[in-house]
Protein backbone atom coordinates (compact mmCIF):
# COMPACT_ATOMS: atom_id res chain seq x y z
CA UNK A 1 0.00 0.00 0.00
CA UNK A 2 1.49 3.35 -1.02
CA UNK A 3 1.51 6.53 0.96
CA UNK A 4 -1.54 8.52 -0.10
CA UNK A 5 -1.29 11.86 1.64
CA UNK A 6 0.71 14.12 3.84
CA UNK A 7 0.11 15.48 7.28
CA UNK A 8 1.23 18.80 8.65
CA UNK A 9 0.52 20.94 11.64
CA UNK A 10 1.34 24.32 12.99
CA UNK A 11 1.11 25.57 16.55
CA UNK A 12 0.92 29.34 16.74
CA UNK A 13 2.31 31.23 19.70
CA UNK A 14 4.47 28.32 20.84
CA UNK A 15 7.55 26.70 19.36
CA UNK A 16 7.04 23.01 18.56
CA UNK A 17 8.12 20.53 15.93
CA UNK A 18 6.52 17.23 14.94
CA UNK A 19 6.94 13.91 16.72
CA UNK A 20 6.96 14.40 20.48
CA UNK A 21 9.04 17.54 20.84
CA UNK A 22 9.16 19.41 24.14
CA UNK A 23 9.61 23.16 24.13
CA UNK A 24 13.03 24.31 25.25
CA UNK A 25 13.40 26.44 28.35
CA UNK A 26 14.14 30.00 27.30
CA UNK A 27 16.52 32.02 29.45
CA UNK A 28 14.95 35.32 28.44
CA UNK A 29 11.54 34.49 29.92
CA UNK A 30 10.38 36.49 32.87
CA UNK A 31 9.63 34.21 35.82
CA UNK A 32 5.94 33.82 36.50
CA UNK A 33 4.76 34.39 40.03
CA UNK A 34 2.91 31.43 41.53
CA UNK A 35 -0.16 33.68 41.87
CA UNK A 36 -0.07 34.14 38.07
CA UNK A 37 -0.35 30.39 37.54
CA UNK A 38 -3.53 30.14 39.61
CA UNK A 39 -5.17 33.30 38.31
CA UNK A 40 -8.46 32.92 36.47
CA UNK A 41 -7.42 35.74 34.13
CA UNK A 42 -6.01 34.92 30.74
CA UNK A 43 -2.57 36.27 29.96
CA UNK A 44 -2.11 38.09 26.67
CA UNK A 45 0.66 36.84 24.40
CA UNK A 46 2.18 33.50 23.59
CA UNK A 47 1.86 30.44 25.78
CA UNK A 48 4.82 30.34 28.20
CA UNK A 49 4.55 26.78 29.50
CA UNK A 50 6.11 23.52 28.37
CA UNK A 51 4.35 21.06 26.09
CA UNK A 52 4.96 17.95 24.06
CA UNK A 53 3.20 17.32 20.75
CA UNK A 54 2.85 14.23 18.57
CA UNK A 55 1.30 14.12 15.10
CA UNK A 56 0.06 10.99 13.35
CA UNK A 57 -1.44 10.32 9.93
CA UNK A 58 -3.77 7.56 11.13
CA UNK A 59 -4.96 6.42 7.68
CA UNK A 60 -8.43 5.57 9.02
CA UNK A 61 -8.45 5.81 12.80
CA UNK A 62 -12.20 5.20 12.58
CA UNK A 63 -11.76 2.06 10.47
CA UNK A 64 -14.84 -0.11 9.98
CA UNK A 65 -12.72 -3.25 10.45
CA UNK A 66 -12.89 -3.82 14.22
CA UNK A 67 -9.38 -5.30 14.46
CA UNK A 68 -7.84 -2.27 12.71
CA UNK A 69 -9.96 0.12 14.78
CA UNK A 70 -8.85 -1.48 18.08
CA UNK A 71 -5.18 -1.52 17.01
CA UNK A 72 -5.28 2.14 15.97
CA UNK A 73 -7.12 3.19 19.15
CA UNK A 74 -4.51 1.33 21.21
CA UNK A 75 -1.76 3.22 19.36
CA UNK A 76 -3.44 6.55 20.19
CA UNK A 77 -3.50 5.51 23.87
CA UNK A 78 0.25 4.81 23.75
CA UNK A 79 0.98 8.18 22.09
CA UNK A 80 -1.04 10.00 24.75
CA UNK A 81 1.10 8.44 27.50
CA UNK A 82 4.07 10.41 26.09
CA UNK A 83 2.43 13.60 24.83
CA UNK A 84 0.29 16.47 26.05
CA UNK A 85 -1.20 16.93 22.58
CA UNK A 86 -1.75 14.50 19.71
CA UNK A 87 -2.71 15.78 16.26
CA UNK A 88 -4.52 13.23 14.10
CA UNK A 89 -4.90 13.48 10.33
CA UNK A 90 -6.78 11.22 7.94
CA UNK A 91 -9.08 9.98 10.71
CA UNK A 92 -11.82 9.02 8.20
CA UNK A 93 -14.45 9.88 10.79
CA UNK A 94 -18.06 10.85 10.51
CA UNK A 95 -20.19 12.91 12.87
CA UNK A 96 -21.43 9.67 14.44
CA UNK A 97 -18.05 7.95 14.83
CA UNK A 98 -16.45 11.14 16.15
CA UNK A 99 -19.09 11.56 18.86
CA UNK A 100 -19.08 7.89 19.94
CA UNK A 101 -15.30 7.33 20.02
CA UNK A 102 -13.88 7.47 23.53
CA UNK A 103 -10.74 9.52 23.93
CA UNK A 104 -7.97 7.88 25.98
CA UNK A 105 -8.61 8.04 29.72
CA UNK A 106 -7.67 11.47 31.05
CA UNK A 107 -7.89 13.24 27.71
CA UNK A 108 -10.37 15.18 25.55
CA UNK A 109 -10.73 15.12 21.76
CA UNK A 110 -12.07 17.46 19.07
CA UNK A 111 -12.81 16.29 15.50
CA UNK A 112 -13.53 17.71 12.08
CA UNK A 113 -14.95 14.97 9.86
CA UNK A 114 -14.30 14.76 6.14
CA UNK A 115 -16.88 15.44 3.43
CA UNK A 116 -17.79 11.74 3.45
CA UNK A 117 -16.93 8.72 5.58
CA UNK A 118 -13.61 7.27 4.48
CA UNK A 119 -12.08 10.60 3.48
CA UNK A 120 -9.82 13.09 5.26
CA UNK A 121 -10.76 14.10 8.81
CA UNK A 122 -8.57 15.79 11.41
CA UNK A 123 -8.55 15.91 15.18
CA UNK A 124 -6.78 17.11 18.29
CA UNK A 125 -6.50 15.06 21.47
CA UNK A 126 -5.27 16.81 24.62
CA UNK A 127 -4.36 15.43 28.01
CA UNK A 128 -6.83 16.83 30.59
CA UNK A 129 -4.00 17.67 33.01
CA UNK A 130 -2.49 19.92 30.30
CA UNK A 131 -5.90 21.41 29.46
CA UNK A 132 -6.39 22.49 33.08
CA UNK A 133 -3.77 25.22 32.56
CA UNK A 134 -6.29 27.13 30.44
CA UNK A 135 -9.13 29.00 32.12
CA UNK A 136 -11.21 30.02 29.12
CA UNK A 137 -13.42 27.46 27.44
CA UNK A 138 -11.56 25.88 24.46
CA UNK A 139 -12.78 27.13 21.08
CA UNK A 140 -12.82 24.63 18.17
CA UNK A 141 -12.85 26.24 14.71
CA UNK A 142 -13.39 24.32 11.43
CA UNK A 143 -11.19 26.12 8.91
CA UNK A 144 -11.85 23.65 6.08
CA UNK A 145 -14.10 20.83 7.23
CA UNK A 146 -12.13 17.58 7.45
CA UNK A 147 -8.93 19.25 6.21
CA UNK A 148 -8.00 22.00 8.67
CA UNK A 149 -9.15 22.98 12.14
CA UNK A 150 -7.91 25.11 15.03
CA UNK A 151 -8.24 24.71 18.78
CA UNK A 152 -7.85 28.00 20.67
CA UNK A 153 -6.75 27.85 24.32
CA UNK A 154 -6.35 30.83 26.66
CA UNK A 155 -5.15 30.97 30.25
CA UNK A 156 -2.76 32.49 32.78
CA UNK A 157 0.28 31.11 30.91
CA UNK A 158 -0.81 32.71 27.63
CA UNK A 159 -2.54 31.86 24.36
CA UNK A 160 -2.03 28.63 22.44
CA UNK A 161 -3.65 28.07 19.04
CA UNK A 162 -3.24 24.52 17.77
CA UNK A 163 -3.83 24.03 14.06
CA UNK A 164 -4.08 20.59 12.47
CA UNK A 165 -4.01 20.30 8.66
CA UNK A 166 -4.39 17.38 6.26
CA UNK A 167 -3.65 17.78 2.56
CA UNK A 168 -4.02 14.97 0.05
CA UNK A 169 -0.83 14.46 -1.94
CA UNK A 170 -1.99 11.84 -4.45
CA UNK A 171 -3.14 12.44 -8.00
CA UNK A 172 -6.80 11.56 -7.27
CA UNK A 173 -8.87 14.44 -5.94
CA UNK A 174 -12.39 13.88 -4.64
CA UNK A 175 -15.04 16.11 -6.27
CA UNK A 176 -16.07 17.46 -2.84
CA UNK A 177 -12.60 18.85 -2.18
Amino acid sequence: MGYSGFAAFVVFRAHVDSHAYSTPTCTDRQPLESADLHSSRSRRGQYMGDLSVTSWNAQALFATDMFRFEAKSSYVNKMMLKSDICLITESHGSETSNSTWRAPLGSTAWWSEGASHGQAGVGVIIRDSFLQQFTERPRWVHIWKGRAAKLCLRGPLGALDIVVVYGHAGSHRAPVD
